[in-house]
């Protein structure tokens, strides 16, 4: 018995391949859509998209910022406007701490962030970093603030104000005397229960 190649099974299967086919075409009619009403026409499906559903793009608006006072800051880069009507009080109750506005009374500065409109509260707290502490000394003597925290080892001291609004219109000058070192001022912005 002779071995058969692989080019031969190739050759038999195509030609079994062509038989079928043929045997197919003869024993089946011409079918054509016509003859199938179920099937629709590509051209003769109707799609139809409702106006509404086109993306509307609108330009972004600044908000509307109802701040009584032209009065700015810029901290950590950012504009603020400065609330003269109002100021904000913390208020610690069940473990946590809140901030409530309250009107004419001394407490915090409320600013009112240029870009967004969002509320923050200025607590007159500072970190200051730096090496020459006869700066450190002479800010605390000047503005009356006390020191809160130090890291000697770091360099780095926490102040904090009674009046927050000293340091808020004194920023300027503290900044002068420290020009060399890095100086935080603490703002906490969009506080949720500001009310």
């Amino acid at each position: 018995m002779k071995n058969k190649t692989p080019a031969t099974f190739t050759f038999s299967f195509v030609l079994i391949l062509l038989v079928v086919g043929l045997v197919y075409k003869l024993t089946h009619k011409n079918e054509d859509i016509a003859s199938k009403p179920h099937v629709k026409k590509f051209a003769e499906r109707k799609t139809f998209i409702p106006k509404s559903t086109k993306p509307v793009f609108q330009p972004k608006s600044r908000p509307v910022i109802n701040v009584d006072s032209k009065e700015e800051v810029v901290i950590s880069g950012r504009n603020y406007m400065i609330n003269t009507t109002k100021t904000a009080k913390r208020v610690v109750s069940k473990g946590m701490v809140q901030y409530k506005e309250q009107t004419n009374k001394p407490g915090m500065p409320i600013l009112t962030n240029k870009n967004n409109g969002m509320s923050a509260v200025f607590t007159g707290n500072l970190m200051v970093k730096t090496e020459d502490s006869s700066k450190l000394n002479q800010i605390i003597d000047r503005f009356g603030l006390k020191l809160i925290q130090e890291f000697k080892h770091l360099g780095t001291y926490y102040l904090g104000a009674k009046d927050p609004s000293i340091i808020l219109r004194n920023m300027q000058r503290i900044n002068e005397v420290l020009e060399d070192s890095r100086v935080e001022y603490e703002l906490i912005e969009n506080p949720i229960k500001l009310k």
